[in-house]
């Protein structure tokens, strides 16, 4: 993926999450526990980092989706990549509802809550989800030495550890890039579950 920095003009990240309809509905399988939401926010953060450096730095547009009603999971994600120093320069919130509002969307969207960075549809409300969106708009990007660009191509990949206390100061400090390593020791931790 190195050659594709700044690539993008329009992400998808559906995060995996701890979907609590399917714990509601008695799905196999399906279980729910605070470490394990504090697991998938981590991974979560990780999956929309590698997105963002993948976002085109003048308009490119990340949609940032969960089937989650946890706000860790959701709000809170968007809040920590918004707060961090690197990945959340250049980015603003969109409207969630803004491409929406054709007459023909009206029926999906009622009973859909606006939440401090996105929107939810809650199946009491709306008769679908749960489902949680964020728009994010990026208009530039960091360069390795710090300095703000209109270009993100420099971006490096040392930046990745997500701190598990919600401190972020601790990013980047040699830590080794290694989110390809970091999701698939969490998958293998999940298999072993």
């Amino acid at each position: 993926m190195e050659g594709q920095r700044g690539a993008f003009l329009r992400i998808l990240v559906d995060a995996p999450c701890s979907s609590e309809r399917h714990i509601i509905h008695g799905a196999p399988g399906a279980s729910w526990s605070a470490s394990r939401l504090k697991r998938d926010a981590q991974v979560q953060q990780l999956l929309l980092r590698s997105a963002v450096r993948r976002l085109k730095p003048a308009g490119g547009k990340l949609v940032y989706s969960t089937c989650s009603i946890a706000p860790i999971e959701n709000d809170g994600v968007i809040a920590k990549l918004l707060a961090h120093e690197r990945y959340g320069t250049g980015l603003t919130v969109q409207d969630p509802l803004a491409e929406l509002r054709h007459p023909s969307f009206r029926p999906l969207v009622l009973g859909v809550e606006r939440t401090r960075h996105g929107a939810i549809m809650l199946p009491d409300k709306s008769g679908f989800g749960p489902i949680y969106w964020a728009v994010l708009v990026r208009s530039k990007g960091v360069t390795d030495d710090g300095a703000v660009s209109a270009s993100s191509s420099a971006e490096s990949d040392s930046d990745d550890s997500v701190s598990d206390d919600g401190d972020d100061s601790d990013d980047g400090d040699g830590g080794d890039g290694g989110e390809s390593d970091d999701l698939a020791a969490t998958s293998d931790e999940e298999k072993r579950r």
